[in-house]
């Protein structure tokens, strides 16, 4: 499934859960970007054994990619955890898509919906493009994959209108509107939403 990539460091201070990152977290994510992986780790690693979310979460792009430390899918998994555990939906569904893929977990496709759908309650929409790939191809609960893919496609997501084009001609009329009705009951909830 689709994690969130170190190549969106331009991206990861507008995505990474509400406003700008703290200042240390965003002097690593320009150190990275510039390529001193030396200066980015000397920042990121106490930042992240105080708890940062944000530190962990870059920490872990860096891991799983193998940018500046060896690639250690075990470590990125374990650093997304601490992350996604104080709720930062970046780290949420990156570890979702690593239990998707069996990747420095054990392949668990309950934890990936579980982790997935924690972030994308929080408004992440590439998390509710996972969701809604998952529905349309793995789950086959169409309704469910149209409600994700139109949550995500009103907040620009490319894929997401991809999947509302596969699933739209296997949907009935009802579908549809049941679809619509979630995606309507989603968007009144006090705690869901960017």
């Amino acid at each position: 499934m689709r994690p969130t990539f170190l190549m969106a460091f331009a991206l990861v201070a507008a995505v990474a859960g509400g406003p700008a990152l703290a200042d240390p977290a965003s002097q690593a994510i320009d150190a990275a970007r510039a390529g001193d992986f030396v200066t980015a780790l000397g920042i990121l690693v106490p930042e992240a054994q105080r708890g940062d979310a944000h530190a962990e979460f870059v920490l872990g792009l860096l891991y799983e990619s193998g940018a500046g430390v060896a690639k250690d899918a075990e470590r990125a998994a374990g650093l997304y955890r601490q992350s996604a555990d104080q709720g930062l939906p970046t780290a949420q569904n990156n570890l979702g898509s690593l239990y998707a893929n069996g990747e420095g977990v054990a392949q668990d496709t309950a934890q990936a919906v579980h982790w997935w759908q924690m972030a994308a309650d929080g408004g992440l929409s590439i998390a509710q493009v996972n969701l809604a790939d998952f529905y349309a191809n793995v789950q086959e609960d169409l309704v469910q994959s149209y409600k994700w893919a139109t949550l995500a496609a009103a907040q620009g997501e490319e894929d997401a209108n991809g999947i509302l084009a596969q699933i739209a001609p296997a949907m009935t009329p009802e579908q549809v509107k049941q679809g619509q009705l979630l995606v309507q009951v989603w968007g009144t909830a006090p705690t869901h939403g960017a």
